[in-house]
């Protein structure tokens, strides 16, 4: 089974196994680790959205979200450039070039036909 295959399976097993929430974040957390242990790019950004947007009993951590979502970017997950590409344009991971960085990952994931990441691109004052 590939890493893809692995989250997409963690997701479903969490939601139909689980009595409780905790009982869901814990193993759903747990096989989108191995999922992207794997290579998977759908694991690589849940784990990374799971740490920008807090969910799945996960605490907010900027920086860790950014390496997982860096890792799904090298993947060309689309969703993950989007995320990645929201931080860097708001301010959040810092550096001088970071908001041009931004907008490249919003640039590239509106090439590929994602409309949210065109329409944030033409937000800032760009079009594609």
């Amino acid at each position: 089974m590939n890493g893809d295959q692995i989250a997409r399976l963690a997701i479903k097993c969490a939601e139909e196994h689980s009595a409780t929430e905790e009982g869901y974040n814990r193993n759903l957390l747990y096989l989108l680790v191995k999922s992207a242990d794997k290579g998977s790019a759908l694991g690589l950004n849940e784990l990374g959205a799971a740490q920008m947007y807090c969910y799945q009993g996960v605490k907010r951590d900027i920086p860790s979200a950014a390496k997982w979502l860096e890792a799904a970017v090298a993947k060309h997950d689309t969703q993950a450039m989007q995320s990645l590409g929201f931080l860097h344009v708001n301010g959040l991971l810092g550096g001088e070039s970071s908001f041009e960085y931004g907008k490249s990952l919003l640039l590239r994931c509106s090439i590929v036909g994602n409309q949210d990441c065109k329409t944030q691109y033409e937000f800032l004052g760009n079009s594609p």
